[in-house]
């Protein structure tokens, strides 16, 4: 590090007893960094189903198309509906899911709205599910 002057290590061994474990930067304010497993997973008809599990940092998003289309392959049709996180609604995954005649509930892009009617506060509810599946997990 001295001689090519550089500050980081790439897939360096954080702990002994669990050598898969990498640090993951969040930029969050409490921890910057954390060094749990990133989760993306999926509720279909009640049963929580994991689509990812890695200790290195990945964009969620990516794995919005995959998901519908393994819906599409287990099931034989595209789900009318798509509860999302801010994160999987970008243009690219709205645009997807528009394609399928698959709706994203969730919020909107840009900023959110100061005044919120029931629709939308049921639809934030309704994506809550996922999270508590989670803290069960």
């Amino acid at each position: 590090m001295y001689r090519t002057k550089t500050h980081q290590v790439d897939h360096r061994i954080v702990s002994l007893a669990q050598p898969y474990v990498r640090p993951i930067k969040r930029g969050k304010a409490k921890q910057n960094t954390e060094f749990d497993p990133k989760i993306n997973g999926s509720i279909q008809e009640g049963i929580l189903e994991i689509e990812r599990v890695d200790f290195n940092a990945f964009n969620e998003s990516s794995d919005f198309q995959k998901a519908v289309e393994r819906y599409h392959d287990q099931h034989g049709y595209y789900p009318d509906e798509v509860l999302a996180d801010k994160l999987y609604r970008n243009r690219e995954n709205i645009a997807f899911a528009k394609e399928r005649g698959t709706k994203i509930l969730g919020p909107k892009l840009g900023r959110k709205p100061k005044v919120m009617d029931e629709k939308q506060r049921r639809a934030e509810n309704r994506r809550g599910q996922i999270e508590r599946s989670f803290a069960f997990i």
